[in-house]
This record gives C-alpha cells, sequence and structure tokens, in this order.
C-alpha cells in the first residue's frame, strides 16, 4: 500500500493540524462545489467521501453510494443542509463542507478520524494513524461507515478529488 504519511496533494484528500478544517480545504483545492452536473462530481472519491456522510447522517441507503452526485445524492444534501441550518442549494459548498468539518474528532486511541452522524460513524485512517503514528497527517482513506448493526467496507482506498 502507498505510504500515506506525509504525502499531500492537490489530487487527493489530506490533512495535518486540527481536523476541523480539513473538509474545507478540499473545497478550495477542487476550487468548486460538489453537484449534479458539476466537474469533478462524477465517479469520483470525494463524492463517496459525502456520500459516506449523508449515510451516517441516515439521509440515503448504503446501496446509494457510488461516487456519483445525481438526483438522489442532490435530494439528500438539500435535506442535511435544512436540517442543519444551511443555504439549501444541494450543492457542497463551502458551507456544507465546513459544517461536516465540525463532527471530525480523534478516536480515543488516536489511529482514526470520525465523523460522528445522527444514525452512525465514518471512520477514516489520515496519513498513517493506523499504522503506529497516531494523530499524524497525510492521506485520507475512508476505511468504513457503520449505522446500526451494518457497516459497509471501502477497501481503503485513498480519496482522489
Amino acid at each position: 500500500t502507498e505510504s500515506d504519511e506525509g504525502a499531500y496533494s492537490t489530487s487527493f484528500w489530506d490533512g495535518a493540524g486540527a481536523l476541523t478544517d480539513d473538509f474545507g480545504d478540499h473545497y478550495d483545492e477542487i476550487g468548486n462545489s460538489l453537484c449534479d452536473g458539476c466537474a469533478d462530481s462524477w465517479d469520483t472519491g470525494t463524492v463517496r467521501a459525502w456520500q459516506v456522510i449523508l449515510f451516517v447522517e441516515g439521509y440515503i441507503s448504503h446501496t446509494q453510494i457510488d461516487g456519483r452526485f445525481g438526483p438522489n445524492t442532490t435530494s439528500a444534501t438539500r435535506a442535511y443542509q435544512d436540517d442543519h441550518g444551511l443555504g439549501v442549494d444541494g450543492m457542497v459548498g463551502p458551507a456544507t463542507w465546513g459544517h461536516a468539518d465540525g463532527h471530525l474528532e480523534w478516536n480515543s486511541s488516536r489511529t482514526r478520524v470520525l465523523y460522528r452522524g445522527a444514525e452512525g460513524s465514518v471512520y477514516f485512517e489520515r496519513g498513517n494513524s493506523d499504522h503506529g503514528n497516531t494523530g499524524g497527517g497525510g492521506a485520507y482513506r475512508i476505511i468504513k461507515a457503520c449505522v446500526s448493526t451494518y457497516c459497509a467496507s471501502f477497501g481503503s482506498p485513498r480519496i482522489h478529488h
């Protein structure tokens, strides 16, 4: 597997320092919002990461996590935005990513980054945090997303834009 510790790029998600700006940083790198019809919104790791957030928040099912920002993801994004008092446009831009940043935290052993949603959690690896460098920085990987007794695993690929 690729070494992720200290791996930074504008082509994949990465993080360093505080967790609570990691998602928003990637909006800046992509240069546009995620939406149905927007650039970088079809068959990408970034869309898949947004969809796993929608899954653990209870807006979509695990079968709708496909990396494609279509009508179902648009509808779920609108509901997320409305429920969280954000501007409702169905696009994942700075305000929506910024709100999601506020849900990121390290697990107790600092080996995983968690996004805690209303119905479950997404488990990310950041850098080589799961390989002895607790609290590390570098490339992000989605490990799994769990709701109730169901967990969807993602084979741990880097999250590419």
